[in-house]
C-alpha cells in the first residue's frame, strides 16, 4: 500500500507539474505577449519616437519575459498553502511551549523584510534601466543587421560602436553586481538570526525535557517540528514579499496597455474600387 501511494503521489505530482507549466505558465505567457503585441499595433505611431513610450514597452516586455503574471498566479495559491502548513505546524509547537511561538515567528520576520527592502531596489533598478538595456540591444544589433555592418564596414567605425556598447553594458552590469551583492549579504544576515532561534528552540526544548516537561520523544519532536516552522514561515513570508514586489513589475505591463491608442478609420478592400486622399499631411511635434 505504501508503494503504491508513493508512485500514485509521484504520478499527480507530475500531472500537476505539468498541467502549471504548459496551462499557466506557457498559455498564459503567449497570451500576454499577444495582448501586449496587439496594444502595440494600435499605439500611434508617432508614439515610438518617444523614449518614454519605448522604456515603458521595454518594461512591460521584460514583465512578460520574466512571466510575472504566471508567477503572481501561482504565488497566491502558495501563499495559502503555506499558511495552512505554518499553522498546523504552530498548533503542534504551542502544545509543547508556547515560547516557541515568538522565537519561530522572529526568527524568520527578517526574511520579510529583506525581500521586501531588496525588492524595492530591485524594481527601482530595472525600471531605471530600461533605457540602458534598450542602448545595448540597439548596439548589439547593429553588429547583427546587415545594412549597419556593411556601412560600418566601409565608414570603419566599428570600434567606436563597440566602445559605446561596452561602455554602456558595464554600467549595466556593474548596477546589477552590487546589487546582488547587497541581496547576498542582506540574506545571510538574516540566515544568522535564523540559526540563533533555532538555537535557542533548542535550549528551551532541552530545558522542558530536563524539568520533566516533556519526554525524550517529545524533545525530538519539538526540535523536528521547529525546524519545520522555521522553513514553512520563510517559505510564506518570501512568497509573501514576492507577491507584493512582483505587482509592481505587473503594474509596468498594464500601464503600457492602458496608452492612448489611435484613432483611424477603416474601408473595406474587396468592396471599395476608389480611394481619394486630400490634403495629407505630416509632420513631427
Amino acid at each position: 500500500m505504501l508503494l503504491i501511494v508513493y508512485f500514485v503521489s509521484n504520478f499527480c505530482q507530475f500531472l500537476l507539474s505539468f498541467s502549471i507549466n504548459i496551462g499557466i505558465y506557457e498559455k498564459g505567457t503567449n497570451l500576454f505577449k499577444t495582448k501586449l503585441a496587439e496594444k502595440s499595433s494600435h499605439l500611434p505611431l508617432i508614439s515610438y519616437e518617444s523614449g518614454n513610450t519605448l522604456d515603458m514597452l521595454e518594461r512591460a516586455n521584460k514583465c512578460i519575459e520574466r512571466e510575472i503574471p504566471s508567477t503572481i498566479f501561482m504565488s497566491s495559491i502558495g501563499i495559502v498553502m503555506k499558511l495552512v502548513n505554518v499553522l498546523s505546524i504552530l498548533l503542534v509547537l504551542i502544545s509543547y511551549d508556547i515560547s516557541f511561538l515568538p522565537i519561530s515567528i522572529l526568527s524568520i520576520f527578517p526574511f520579510y523584510i529583506a525581500k521586501k527592502i531588496r525588492g524595492d531596489e530591485f524594481y527601482d533598478l530595472k525600471y531605471g534601466q530600461a533605457r540602458d538595456r534598450r542602448k545595448v540591444q540597439y548596439f548589439w544589433n547593429l553588429f547583427t543587421e546587415k545594412e549597419s555592418v556593411r556601412e560600418m564596414r566601409v565608414m570603419s567605425f566599428s570600434n567606436y560602436i563597440a566602445d559605446k556598447w561596452t561602455v554602456i553594458r558595464d554600467e549595466v552590469n556593474v548596477k546589477t553586481w552590487n546589487y546582488n551583492i547587497k541581496e547576498a549579504n542582506s540574506y545571510f544576515l538574516c540566515d544568522v538570526i535564523r540559526v540563533l532561534g533555532y538555537m535557542s528552540s533548542l535550549l528551551i526544548s532541552i530545558y522542558l525535557f530536563i524539568s520533566g516537561k516533556i519526554t525524550i520523544g517529545h524533545l525530538a519532536a519539538a526540535i523536528n517540528a521547529f525546524s519545520g516552522m522555521q522553513i514553512a514561515t520563510k517559505e510564506f513570508f518570501v512568497k509573501l514579499a514576492d507577491l507584493r514586489n512582483n505587482s509592481k513589475f505587473i503594474n509596468d505591463y498594464y500601464d503600457f496597455l492602458s496608452l492612448p491608442e489611435e484613432k483611424y478609420g477603416s474601408i473595406d478592400v474587396k468592396t471599395a474600387n476608389k480611394l481619394t486622399v486630400n490634403h495629407v499631411s505630416f509632420k513631427y511635434p
